[in-house]
This record gives C-alpha cells, sequence and structure tokens, in this order.
C-alpha cells in the first residue's frame, strides 16, 4: 500500500471508529494509535517532498543524470561575443521554413 492510500485509509478508519460500537478505552487508544500513523507516514512523505524539492532522488540510478539544458551554451560566455543581429542560426525553425 502507498503512502497516500495509507494516509486515506487511516481517514477512513478514524471516521468509522465512532459508529462500530467500541468501548470508550479503546477509541482513545484507536485514536492515539491512528494518529500516530499518520504522523510518521507523514514524516515520510515530507522527506520524499524535499528529496524532490532540492533534486536528490530516493534512485541511485537517476541521481546521476545530467541533463543539456543545465550545460553552459557558447554563445552567453564572455569570451565568445554575441553573434551579430540579423544572425539566424540555420538549425533553428522559424516561421521561414
Amino acid at each position: 500500500m502507498s503512502k497516500e492510500t495509507t494516509i486515506l485509509a487511516l481517514g477512513v478508519w478514524i471516521m468509522a471508529v465512532p459508529y462500530l460500537g467500541v468501548p470508550s478505552s479503546w477509541k482513545e487508544l484507536i485514536f492515539v494509535l491512528s494518529g500516530l500513523a499518520i504522523i510518521i507516514v507523514g514524516f515520510y512523505l515530507r522527506a520524499e517532498a524535499l528529496a524532490r524539492a532540492s533534486g536528490q532522488s530516493m534512485n541511485k540510478a537517476s541521481a546521476h543524470r545530467t541533463f543539456v539544458e543545465s550545460a553552459p551554451m557558447s554563445h552567453t560566455s564572455l569570451e565568445t561575443p554575441p553573434p551579430p543581429h540579423g544572425y539566424e542560426h540555420k538549425e533553428r525553425i522559424n516561421s521561414l521554413n
């Protein structure tokens, strides 16, 4: 069961417990344990979200991927002057192609 599904199931469980005829002392224990389970799963979900946001991945195989977009562009370098005005790059698709 995924973490998201676990949260949904615990929510349904907490909604159903008052109508199941469970003794009061058991209800209190059930609510406390269910709350702790929600907290623990919530911490795991938060850790995964922070890892995704920071660019880290739980999967080691995808952690070492390099993307072309992250490579510096040659015409923005300080050593190379920008192309002259009106210069058209041949590989680019424009309205005249």
